[in-house]
């Protein structure tokens, strides 16, 4: 049995294309990256870039925003657009291949991400389901699911490739090559 390392290689989005996907203004992105709620990856000869991951952020950021939560509330929850980006991954419209697509389904975790992200004063919980849930009076729901759907449908191209690297052994060495390339992986 082969043993290998499956890595998921995202598009970057350019702040432009925050404005679309997240619908969220250039001067609020910038407001929030100098409050340290987003952090941009540097794009060589383009300025400032967001990995998928954090475009999902921004999108729980923007939906907070929207339904009266100040984006400060969810400092430290970063981890709940983890939620958004598994569901975006979900759809075969985020893969550059369908091939990618089935094999990602078959390989990943087998739980669910977390649907819904319950907020209300002192209180942030991420749940499966609301049935049969406690909800705290005047609680704001975000269905981290739907954000996803919408990413993949604004984001307008596929944003999602794998890399598979095997595990293999020459000359009593053990490294992994690059399915698609052959190549070793440095």
């Amino acid at each position: 049995m082969t043993q290998s390392l499956i890595d998921i290689e995202t598009a970057l989005f350019a702040p432009a294309d925050i404005e679309r996907v997240a619908d969220l203004s250039l001067s609020t992105l910038r407001t929030w990256r100098q409050r340290g709620l987003v952090h941009a990856q540097a794009i060589v000869g383009s300025g400032n870039g967001y990995h998928v991951a954090e475009v999902a952020q921004l999108m729980l950021l923007a939906a907070a925003s929207r339904v009266g939560v100040a984006p400060g509330t969810l400092q430290g929850n970063g981890g709940q657009a983890g939620h958004i980006f598994s569901h975006a991954l979900d759809q075969p419209k985020a893969w550059v291949s369908a091939d990618d697509w089935n094999v990602y389904l078959a390989e990943k975790r087998k739980a669910d991400p977390l649907r819904f992200l319950v907020i209300a004063p002192g209180f942030i919980q991420a749940m499966p389901s609301l049935d049969n849930a406690w909800l705290p009076a005047a609680s704001t729901v975000i269905d981290m699911r739907a954000l996803g759907e919408v990413l993949v449908e604004k984001a307008g191209r596929p944003f999602a490739a794998l890399r598979i690297f095997d595990l293999v052994e020459r000359d009593g060495r053990s490294f992994f090559v690059n399915r698609k390339t052959g190549l070793p992986v440095e």
